[in-house]
This record gives structure tokens, C-alpha cells and sequence, in this order.
């Protein structure tokens, strides 16, 4: 549920992002979606575009650039392939969860005549026929390897990587809207164009992400190796393969944590935006969802403020906890967003 609560933190926040940057919404559009039918991909425009939908980038503006940096423009691919493979991960856990992994397993009333295979006089050695004790159930004992965990483990590996993908386009976007350097190339304008020095003065700074966010994002980066595969052929018996899935697992759980640590700080990006666009042109619309995230948001970190009288606490844990304790889809209500692509055909039965 984690990972599910991350990738619609990143929807939204996205969302959020190309508010604040007036961005194009041109690679969203049906058109461009349609020279590329990635069906998670093509999803997860559609929901941005429903997201957006009564904001003011459906309206012309003159301002507005052309093209934004890739780390907007491709974030809704990277953000729809993570989606895709937490989809597959699902798919794997719930089908592990209910398969069988006992060894050796017991097949009651499976008979010689199921499968050619069984008939061979060296499956037949396992074959119990009924007697008074099992009121005259047959089945087979056989021995096997289903307590291995793959593929599940393969895609645990493969959700990791993908959110890592992802993270980066969200680091990226981050230095998007710095206003450090002598123009603002990206943003266009600099909040210093639009707010008097007392607005700025009590506004939350956006120097604490520049110092922040990298550290965040490197340790992100570190999980992207892969565990090495490992065997213990030293083994006198037959334990000689090790799965390695609770490191695995355990550093995807920690991939998410630490995205949602790196998303905190674009969301603080974000809303800090969305005020100065606000007060850059007053009659913007920023549509229902990332205006009610951004309002509550106000609640937990003001926007005018005196210094002195802040929250000794840096602004991306306030994000941090604020986005945990307030689930994306709180603010997402009244939206209508397409489906989501049906998962393959339901795995066969689990045999008895």
C-alpha cells in the first residue's frame, strides 16, 4: 500500500509541478499519446489531463514556452512505468500469497490418468492409493521447489528500479524552479518579479530544498544496484540456493520511503509556485484537486509568516508528514479518472 500511496503522491504532485511552471500540455494530448500506445503510459497523461482539466493551462497564454525541460515533459512516462510495474509486483504478490509452497506437497484425488507424466513408473512411486485410512482417497506426495520466490522477487527488484527512474525526473524538476542563477530560464520569471520584499521576506524560502533533496536522491541511486545473486554450494545437502528476497524487499520499502522523502521536497516546490503564479495573475485557476492540496497545505505551513514565528522544523518533514498523514487521493475526490489497464488473465487455479 505504500508504493500505491507514493505513486499517487507523484501523481499529484506532478500535476502540481506543471501548474507552477505554466507548463505545455501538449505531450499530454490524446494525438501524442496515440503515436505511442503504452497503455500505462497513455493512462497515466489521462489522468493528469482530467487533473488539469478546469486549471489555467488549457488557456492561452503568451508566456508560455514551447517546450519545458524533459524532466516535465517525460515525467508522466517514467511516472506511468512505475505504475505498470507495481501493477505487475501486485499481480506476483497476490499470486504468491496464494499458491502453494509446501515440500513436498500432497495432491489428495489427483489420479495417474491428470497427466501423462504421472503415469511414469517414476511419478507412480509417489502415487498413494486409498485405503481404509484415507477413506479411499488417492493422490500423489511429490517433491518440488515452489517455495522459491520467483519471479515475484525479480519484480520486486524491477518496482525498485523503476521508481528510481522515476525519482529522478522528480529531483530534476526540483532545480527546475531554483532561482539562483542570473535569468529564469524555465520559470520565466524570478518570485522576487512578482512579490513585494515583505511577501518574500515572510514567504517559506525555497533555499532548504537545494541542500536537501541531493542527499535524498543519492541514496535513492545506491538502491538501484542490484542484490547479487548468491548460492551457498558449500552446503552438504541440498540447501544450496539462497533467494535473497528480504533485502530485496527491504530496500524497495526503503526506495519508497525515501520517494516519498524527495517528493516532499517537490511538493513544498510546488505550492510555493502555485502562490506566486497566484499572485503573478490573480483569476488562475489551478483545478479542484491541486487546490485543495495546496490549501491545506497552507494550514500546516503558512505562506506569509515572520520568520520567528515559523515551526522550527524544516519545511520538507512538515511535507513529508503532512503527504503521509493525507493520502493523494483525499484531494483527488471529484475527479473522474480513466481506469486503469486490466491486469493480465487471471492466473490458473492453484492445483489442490
Amino acid at each position: 500500500m505504500d508504493g500505491k500511496d507514493a505513486l499517487e503522491w507523484a501523481d499529484l504532485t506532478l500535476a502540481m509541478d506543471l501548474l507552477a511552471m505554466n507548463s505545455s500540455i501538449t505531450p499530454l494530448t490524446p494525438l501524442v499519446q496515440g503515436r505511442r500506445p503504452f497503455q500505462w503510459v497513455n493512462w497515466e497523461a489521462a489522468k493528469l489531463l482530467e487533473t488539469l482539466r478546469e486549471s489555467y493551462l488549457l488557456q492561452d497564454d503568451p508566456t508560455r514556452v514551447l517546450q519545458d525541460a524533459e524532466s516535465l515533459r517525460a515525467s508522466h512516462i517514467r511516472l506511468g512505468s512505475a505504475w505498470q510495474a507495481w501493477a505487475r509486483l501486485r499481480d506476483s504478490v497476490v499470486q504468491q500469497i496464494n499458491s502453494g509452497e509446501q515440500n513436498p506437497a500432497i495432491f489428495l484425488d489427483a489420479k495417474p490418468t491428470d497427466a501423462w507424466v504421472l503415469s511414469s513408473p517414476w511419478v507412480m512411486k509417489y502415487y498413494v492409493k486409498g485405503g481404509p485410512l484415507s477413506n479411499g482417497r488417492t493422490g500423489f506426495v511429490l517433491s518440488n521447489a515452489n517455495w522459491d520466490p520467483y519471479p515475484m522477487t525479480n519484480d520486486i527488484e524491477a518496482f525498485n528500479l523503476a521508481f528510481a527512474n522515476m525519482a529522478v525526473t522528480v529531483a530534476s524538476r526540483i532545480d527546475r524552479f531554483n532561482d539562483r542563477g542570473p535569468t529564469a530560464f524555465f520559470t520565466v520569471i524570478k518570485p522576487t518579479d512578482v512579490l513585494t520584499p515583505e511577501q518574500y521576506a515572510r514567504s517559506p524560502h525555497l533555499s532548504e530544498p537545494f541542500f536537501t533533496y541531493l542527499d535524498v536522491w543519492k541514496e535513492i541511486q545506491v538502491l538501484t544496484q542490484s542484490v547479487p545473486p548468491d548460492s551457498s554450494g558449500s552446503d552438504f545437502g541440498v540447501a544450496d540456493l539462497e533467494a535473497v528476497s528480504r533485502l530485496k524487499a527491504n530496500r524497495g520499502l526503503k526506495a519508497v520511503d525515501l520517494f516519498m522523502q524527495l517528493l516532499s521536497y517537490d511538493f513544498i516546490t510546488s505550492t510555493y509556485w502555485l502562490d506566486v503564479r497566484k499572485i503573478q495573475t490573480p483569476a488562475r485557476s489551478f483545478g479542484p484537486a491541486a487546490t485543495a492540496a495546496w490549501t491545506a497545505f497552507r494550514k500546516v505551513v503558512p505562506w506569509q509568516l515572520d520568520q520567528d514565528d515559523r515551526e522550527p522544523i524544516p519545511y520538507g518533514v512538515q511535507a513529508y508528514h503532512f503527504m503521509k498523514a493525507n493520502p493523494a487521493r483525499t484531494f483527488m475526490a471529484g475527479i473522474t479518472t480513466p481506469a486503469a489497464p486490466a491486469s493480465p488473465s487471471p492466473p490458473p487455479r492453484m492445483a489442490k
